[in-house]
């Protein structure tokens, strides 16, 4: 008897901690973007191929072009819950304006997106619904958590992430870059030739996708369709 009653101990923990491992599998990071338009998003592509010969001794990320609303590491049984809430905003397709390249943090080669109004409520409703389902901060996030404070700080507590609402920056990255290299500080100037900023588009969907570790998309999981406009 005594054998069996630690036989079923044993069984137990194993299954408890096969279950545990399980539901760690299942939290993965995704980001909720604005797919743009065929026109845009070909240009986006054109440039990513002249960045990346530009800078032949880094690797090209594979990713989706996007402009992220929120980004934050979720169960995947809640993304269907998070794209059941969007679809009730019944959001129409919008403009976009791009604007000027830049670099972020020596790790992004960015295209600017004007902040429309339009672009901040959008932005503001997904993230008051995608943060709920939240698990944790994005892993790139944890890895600078050392030194980070004030406000920063609170939106990573409260969202697993920063640069969210008043500090929101809508942007399409053209190139991701890790770990950081002053390398990529003058790609902007020299990628720009004058055609680039202010052209324009329309929104074509929002997407649900997979992450990379640097907020590239890697995979779609989720299509939200746009209504067009009356």
């Amino acid at each position: 008897m005594r054998l069996l009653f630690i036989l079923a101990i044993v069984i137990g923990y194993m299954v408890d901690n096969s279950l545990a491992i399980e539901f760690k599998k299942e939290v993965r990071e995704y980001g909720i973007a604005v797919i743009p338009e065929a026109k845009c998003y070909k240009l986006a592509s054109k440039l990513n191929q002249k960045i990346s010969k530009l800078l032949p001794q880094f690797k090209n990320l594979p990713n989706i072009w996007h402009i992220t609303l929120y980004q934050g590491a979720f169960e995947e049984s809640d993304l269907v819950k998070i794209e059941s809430e969007i679809l009730k905003l019944n959001i129409k397709k919008f403009d976009i304006t791009l604007t000027k390249f830049y670099t972020t943090a020596d790790r992004w080669v960015d295209w600017g997106v004007e902040k429309t109004d339009i672009f901040d409520v959008l932005h503001r409703k997904v993230v008051n619904i995608a943060s709920r389902y939240h698990l944790r901060p994005l892993n790139r996030v944890q890895d600078m958590l050392d030194g980070i404070e004030g406000e920063i700080k609170k939106q990573i507590d409260m969202y697993g992430t920063f640069g969210l609402m008043n500090f929101y920056k809508p942007h399409m990255t053209l190139f991701y870059l890790y770990p950081p290299s002053k390398s990529i500080s003058k790609i902007p100037q020299i990628i720009e030739d004058g055609r680039y900023e202010g052209v324009s588009c329309k929104s074509d969907k929002l997407i649900i996708g997979e992450l990379g570790y640097n907020g590239n998309i890697i995979r779609v999981v989720n299509v939200i369709n746009l209504a067009t406009q009356n």
